[in-house]
């Protein structure tokens, strides 16, 4: 037994004396480079002395995978059950590799937990084969959570942004944009459960299959806590169908803008729907805060027609200072709130972020 201890001792101090993962403060780490959180992501999943992983605003760029768990990604699939947060930063595949280098960014595994944060996700692709080529962002077997992100241009054969077997709790104030499924689910696949999705958007993703915003599987949930005030528009699609609910079930609780659906999707008196119309988004891009947005522009239908689903969401997903009234007392659809605020004549500016 003694034996047994001394052994032990040795292996725990190993991985922290080899471990480039900076020292905690308090709960929080604080890597610099990608070789660093992959070494972050190791010692929580064996020590779980820290729960929370700060990119520091960051952009953390990989070329090769670091973990292998149904296909390659780049960091080490999350096992421990204990809730991880990673935010305030950017990871990504290269953009300098070419398709023969494959790996999504993120798998979860079955008993594993995360959540990201004011994190993108980007370029990652999902190709090895079997489940290897599903989930080109992430991939959750486990639990996972969404709390104003982006995650976008990220390839795969099914859900190329997010491929979910597992539990995801929370989708909100959030993007997901131009990720390219080769089949179905452009945006998010869904085989399981997603109790909520609120306040995001999710636009200009592709599915050569059915769903390219959204594909909901078979008995999987969507909704079970709550569907609301989401763009789920303007994505591209050979099948013409935003959100395709194959036999599964979504419960909508409204003040959506919705593009195209099957009969599987039932709207509500409050929902927006637009069918092939453009839904009148800006581009991708930087307008404000530490995550690209679609901004809404002067005469989309998302003005005004959303409800704050949570009452102490008081930011959008750009967060401080962009309210989620907007400064005119009406909340718009999605995760980007337009601003009104006054000119020197005291004349109203639609969107004076």
């Amino acid at each position: 037994m003694a034996l047994f201890r001394v052994a032990l001792l040795a292996f725990f101090s190993s991985k922290i004396l080899f471990s480039a993962c900076p020292p905690q403060v308090g709960n929080v780490v604080y890597p610099t480079t990608p070789a660093d959180l992959v070494d972050c992501v190791n010692d929580f999943n064996t020590l779980a002395a820290f729960n929370v992983i700060d990119l520091g605003d960051q952009t953390f760029e990989f070329f090769s995978a670091n973990g292998a768990a149904d296909g390659t990604e780049a960091l080490p699939s999350i096992t421990n059950a204990t809730a991880l947060t990673i935010q305030n930063g950017r990871i990504l595949r290269s953009y300098s590799l070419t398709s023969a280098t494959s790996f999504r960014l993120i798998h979860v595994d079955d008993v594993g937990s995360l959540i990201i944060d004011d994190i993108t996700i980007e370029n990652g692709l999902a190709n090895t084969g079997g489940l290897g080529n599903n989930g080109g962002a992430v991939l959750n077997r486990g639990t996972f959570e969404v709390k104003s992100s982006t995650i976008s241009n990220n390839n795969a054969s099914n859900g190329a942004g997010i491929y979910n077997q597992g539990t995801i709790s929370t989708i909100q104030n959030s993007t997901l944009s131009a990720n390219n499924a080769l089949l179905d689910g452009g945006g998010i696949y869904n085989i399981n459960t997603i109790f909520t999705i609120q306040n995001s958007t999710i636009t200009e993703n592709s599915a050569n299959g059915r769903g390219s915003g959204i594909f909901n599987n078979f008995e999987s949930i969507i909704g079970s806590s709550s569907f609301q005030s989401n763009i789920i528009a303007g994505n591209v699609h050979q099948s013409t169908i935003d959100i395709y609910n194959e036999d599964g079930t979504i419960i909508n609780d409204g003040h959506n803008l919705i593009g195209t659906f099957n009969l599987g999707f039932i709207p509500t008196g409050t929902d927006v729907i637009i069918g092939t119309a453009d839904p009148l988004l800006g581009p991708l891009q930087n307008n404000g805060g530490p995550t690209l947005t679609h901004a809404v522009l002067p005469g989309s239908l998302a003005i005004g027609k959303g409800i704050d689903a949570i009452p102490s969401l008081v930011y959008d997903q750009r967060g401080f200072p962009y309210t989620r009234d907007g400064g005119d007392g009406v909340v718009d659809i999605g995760a980007y709130e337009h601003q009104t605020c006054p000119n020197v004549f005291g004349e109203a500016v639609f969107d004076c972020r």
